[in-house]
């Protein structure tokens, strides 16, 4: 017998690799620019990527009540591969249609990985009694999920200047061998499932989960942060190759230069457990800073020249990576029924859907101002973000305690 101490280091073996690979897709750096090549203006772009997030929105919240229902190794296992259809569709069919079909692919795959990592994660740290190690397990894990992008980005621009259908050939390849690793996780997770019988019906599932969300008001205001806190730089993100060409630099360029930017996002994660440590007691202080630092950082960016523009971008992404951690960590602390991976959805879900303004925005933004533009007008949403965020803190938690008084 395995002592259950020796359960999470099993399970990570498993799952930090997996982190790793899931993220390492080589067309990242240049499938907007794939996109642009065939004859799509920025708003026409925009409309894509408000796709993707459409696709994902709609999704989000059923895969986490299947997740909260079915084995969370074969949600993964199912995203993965859907992951692969959507770019063997791009590869087969470069139009604006094909371009169509492998968002929606791909937005249902996001969704069914979203909400079913962290619960995975968290659950099997619970079940060992090490729940406490979340932020510092899921920091890591987002860190190498972040380190798998980089490594996509430094690769794939060299890649794409040899052949441009070459980095949606290995980006397939690459899916699979993610949706192999997924494969692995209920062998290295020894947990029991439950028999059907004990698992509620999915509408039933769905009412836990939004039942806990509204009646704990921090569950609400946490699911709440982590719907628009990361939206303004995680929408951004798509366009940061077109801001990059605009500012004359070649495919490897920004390749290079992207995984540069992205290793910020790596550190922050990574740093966000001490940067701003969350427990029982821990308030958003910490968080709304970083969020305001990385908006100004972004505004920042659009203004400043040449390889100071980058510098901004790195800044903005290192606030990205702790705050973003640290709000996953606050709202996972907070839950304490069984629908874990469905209220992590609803927080996405959340995200997903004020994302669809800022992929529209940010495109004519871009239309009308050049990606400079866009870069400033994503800067300043983050930090009038942050403001309305302190704001409805401040005033969610007065609430509260005079509740609590009161009673």
């Amino acid at each position: 017998m395995t002592a259950p101490g020796d359960r999470p280091g099993r399970f990570l073996r498993w799952w930090y690799p997996w982190a790793f690979w899931e993220q390492c897709l080589l067309i990242y750096p240049v499938y907007a620019l794939l996109i642009e090549d065939s004859g799509i203006d920025p708003v026409a772009i925009a409309s894509l990527f408000m796709v993707w997030s459409v696709a994902a929105f709609i999704a989000e919240v059923p895969s986490g009540v299947l997740a909260d229902r079915f084995p969370r190794h074969r949600v993964l296992l199912a995203g993965a591969l859907l992951r692969a259809s959507a770019f063997s569709v791009w590869l087969l069919a470069p139009t604006y249609s094909g371009f169509f079909a492998g968002f929606v692919l791909w937005g249902v795959a996001s969704a069914l990985h979203s909400g079913t990592r962290q619960a995975l994660l968290y659950e099997h740290l619970e079940q060992a009694g090490v729940r406490e190690r979340f932020q510092h397990c899921w920091g890591r894990t987002n860190a190498l999920h972040s380190a798998g992008g980089a490594t996509a980005l430094a690769i794939g621009g060299f890649v794409a200047q040899w052949n441009m259908a070459a980095p949606l050939v290995a980006s397939i390849a690459l899916s699979l061998a993610s949706a192999l690793v997924a494969g692995c996780f209920f062998a290295a997770d020894r947990r029991p499932v439950a028999a059907g019988h004990d698992r509620p019906a999915m509408l039933r599932q769905l009412k836990l989960g939004i039942h806990e969300a509204l009646s704990r008001r921090v569950v609400l205001i946490a699911v709440v942060a982590l719907a628009l806190a990361p939206v303004a730089i995680n929408a951004y993100e798509e366009f940061v190759p077109l801001f990059l060409r605009e500012r004359d630099a070649t495919l490897a360029q920004i390749g290079m230069i992207f995984a540069f930017v992205y290793l910020g996002h790596v550190a922050g994660a990574v740093l966000s457990e001490r940067l701003d440590p969350v427990h029982e007691r821990s308030g958003y202080r910490g968080a709304l800073v970083w969020m305001l630092f990385g908006g100004s950082a972004l505004a920042a960016a659009a203004a400043l020249p040449g390889w100071w523009s980058v510098a901004g971008l790195l800044a903005a992404f290192f606030a990205w990576g702790v705050f973003s951690v640290s709000l996953q960590a606050r709202l996972q602390q907070a839950i304490r029924d069984r629908s874990r991976a469905t209220i992590t959805s609803l927080a996405s879900f959340g995200e997903l859907g004020s994302a669809q303004l800022v992929y529209l925005g940010i495109g004519f933004a871009g239309l009308a101002a050049g990606w400079a533009g866009a870069t400033l007008m994503a800067g300043c949403l983050l930090i009038a973000i942050t403001l309305a965020l302190a704001l409805g803190v401040r005033l969610g938690l007065c609430a509260e305690h005079t509740s609590a008084a009161g009673s």
